[in-house]
């Protein structure tokens, strides 16, 4: 996996969350859905959203896009496209599959 992000080499690696201490939540193998819920949370609160859009956007222009990550607020699979994150953040279906789950579900009777 490429490194996260290239801006740790400015003088203000504490603006930024996605830090080498934090690099599994960014990892789409690695990361826990709620590793993942936190680092997109992270990464579009971040001081540095807009340069990093800015450097994902170079990296994919030269043909090295990030690959099985969350970068600049966007997920990116194995083949280095852009896609939805949503089958990462909420397994089995999202939200929508949880509703459904629940409704359901047999009451016990009490």
């Amino acid at each position: 996996m490429r490194p996260l992000i290239s801006h740790w080499d400015l003088d203000r690696p504490s603006q930024s969350s996605c830090g080498p201490a934090n690099a599994v939540w960014w990892d789409l193998k690695r990361a826990t859905p709620a590793q993942l819920r936190k680092a997109l949370n992270l990464c579009c609160a971040c001081p540095l959203l807009d340069f990093c859009r800015d450097e994902t956007a170079a990296l994919i222009s030269a043909g090295a896009p990030p690959m099985e990550q969350i970068r600049a607020a966007a997920f990116y699979n194995e083949h280095g496209r852009r896609i939805d994150g949503g089958s990462y953040l909420y397994p089995r279906g999202g939200r929508r599959q949880a509703a459904a789950d629940a409704s359901t579900t047999p009451r016990s009777a009490a």
